[in-house]
């Protein structure tokens, strides 16, 4: 009801020509397709329709203190890997604000996050097929310079329709630093909010609670040279099909501190997570209708062959740590050279967390204590340097351990962990003022616990060679190939070629793609969704406006 209402305004609104002239129209459109062709050399597997595309639109009209936006989606079908349940098209966001100096109201849809995430964060991460966006009524005050206060209540999105969980939140901020002198220059906050979650109870075996109510805490302090943060937050009993219908409360905590001066940077992270998954209906599972977010504990790898084994939170439970330090060498000395060198180190360990099952639905858990069971661990180093101006490189070394039964076989005993160490050099030479190269190389060497009986197109050692050439400002051309030329199984060492083209002008790009895309894992943030493996022509096509 509330959509309907907005979009009415919204098109009264843009009807009247007079309004439309003092206003502005901004927004963006992306859309992507692919044609797939069968190759039973990489495993691909039987597509539904060999052509599948999808996209959106978005449309803001702004105009004084109110702001109205309506997205449009097609999906005709998904991308392999997205969802199928999305195979539709429509109008699934619409809102409308309006805005002033001490209040925002919103009525339709909208995303918030309250705190770092640990009991509320709704987003859209289309290349993940995460939409999670609630559909209700916003309000945002600031009754002072100091003071920041949120109310909101609504369903979430799910796929096409909404959750029949009802989510209701609040949260507050004080900035304490605007309200005395005592910590100088400093920047000092308190946080702190609520969420509830009803939902009906409609299941003849649990007797389950029908209001989840869940709060979080949070400080932070800001100096010239260091920061401080830390967070709790606390949910009740949830019983749901991801906890297996536990009844323990869950619980998460977030500690993290930096210390920055001249050429320096180091940062260090811990967190725990105890059965915190927490969904708009208690029968989700997957990426579907979750309603908040850990953040990850480990560094974001964004080159190829780092994706190989990526690591996904695990909201069920966790416990780990994160070292990072930077450091660069100034110009004109011996290390640094004549443009100066950057160098870094990042480690980090996950662990599952310590308990001890007290019957068929609750347990008991030591807070700090960390599990047998290693999940991850993470050590790499990054050095970037500038040799000329027209050449630098970026060399990088890791070593990880991976349990791919927790991340991807549900638990189950099937491979055990994987070990890897990966090598990658980034070279990047100007040629001229117009044209620049680009090439990428990368090793991975991988071994597992376990002695592999299936085939499969991952295990094994592989190689990645990427050459691109920068045209400027417009063209961009690529060719990658990468090999697993260390498979176990012999007829499953395979060549994934592929070659891109891309324009790019203005708020205006388009790109073409040709070749193989092997399976895996795809994250984002922390949270990961499958890829099956495919052959064909991709391309895509966005623009802002």
């Amino acid at each position: 009801m509330i959509k309907k209402v907005v979009l009415a305004v919204f098109i009264i609104s843009l009807s009247f020509s007079n309004l439309y002239s003092q206003g502005r129209v901004t927004g963006n459109f992306v859309m992507e397709g692919q044609y797939y062709q069968q190759d039973s050399s990489i495993g691909t597997t039987e597509f539904p329709k060999q052509m599948a595309a999808q996209g959106f639109l978005n449309v803001r009209y702004h105009i004084d203190d109110f702001e109205f936006g309506i997205r449009y989606e097609a999906y005709r079908p998904p991308l392999l890997g997205i969802d199928s349940r999305f195979e539709n098209s429509g109008f699934p966001f619409i809102y409308g604000t309006y805005r002033s100096s001490d209040l925002d109201v919103t009525a339709g849809n909208f995303y918030e996050q309250f705190g770092s995430g640990l009991i509320l964060r709704t987003y859209e991460e289309k290349a993940l097929g995460v939409d999670n966006s609630l559909n209700g009524v916003r309000v945002n005050l600031r009754p002072d310079d100091g003071v920041e206060l949120t109310a909101l209540m609504g369903t979430m999105r799910n796929f096409w329709t909404q959750s029949d969980g009802i989510i209701r939140g609040a949260k507050g901020k004080v900035y304490l630093d605007q309200y005395t002198d005592f910590f100088g220059d400093n920047g000092v906050s308190l946080e702190g909010g609520i969420v509830s979650k009803y939902e009906e109870d409609q299941e003849n075996t649990y007797n389950l609670p029908e209001n989840v109510f869940a709060y979080y805490l949070r400080s932070s302090f800001i100096a010239n040279s260091f920061s401080l943060d830390a967070e709790y937050s606390y949910k009740i009993n949830d019983p749901s099909a991801v906890n297996n219908f536990s009844y323990n409360v869950g619980q998460g905590l977030l500690l993290s501190g930096s210390y920055y001066t001249d050429g320096l940077g180091i940062s260090l992270d811990f967190h725990r997570s105890d059965n915190m998954d927490f969904r708009a209906e208690r029968s989700a599972t997957g990426n579907i209708m979750n309603m908040n977010f850990i953040p990850p504990l480990s560094k974001q790898h964004t080159y190829r062959l780092t994706s190989l084994y990526p690591y996904a939170t695990q909201l069920v439970g966790e416990i780990g740590m994160q070292a990072d330090v930077t450091y660069k060498f100034a110009p004109e000395t011996t290390l640094g050279g004549e443009y100066g060198t950057t160098v870094s180190v990042n480690y980090s360990r996950i662990h599952g967390i310590d308990s001890n099952k007290v019957n068929d639905f609750t347990y008991t858990s030591d807070f700090f204590a960390f599990g047998d069971r290693l999940f991850y661990q993470d050590l790499n180093f990054e050095i970037s340097k500038r040799w000329s101006d027209d050449l630098k490189t970026n060399a990088s070394f890791l070593t990880q351990i991976y349990d791919k039964d927790v991340a991807e076989n549900g638990w189950a005993p099937i491979i055990g962990k994987v070990t890897s160490n990966i090598a990658i050099l980034d070279v990047t030479y100007r040629l001229s003022e117009t044209y620049a190269l680009k090439m990428d190389l990368e090793h991975l060497w991988a071994s597992q616990d376990s002695v592999l009986k299936t085939a499969d197109f991952v295990n094994g050692n592989w190689m990645m060679a990427l050459f691109e050439l920068t045209i400027s400002p417009h063209y961009y051309i690529s060719f990658s190939d990468e090999f697993n030329y260390g498979n176990k199984f012999v007829d499953h060492q395979v060549h994934y070629y592929m070659g891109s083209f891309a324009y790019v002008t203005g708020g205006t790009r388009m790109q073409m793609s040709y070749g193989r895309q092997r399976s895996g894992i795809i994250c984002v943030g922390g949270v990961c969704r499958f890829v099956p493996a495919s052959n064909g022509l991709y391309f895509t096509v966005s623009t802002t406006f």
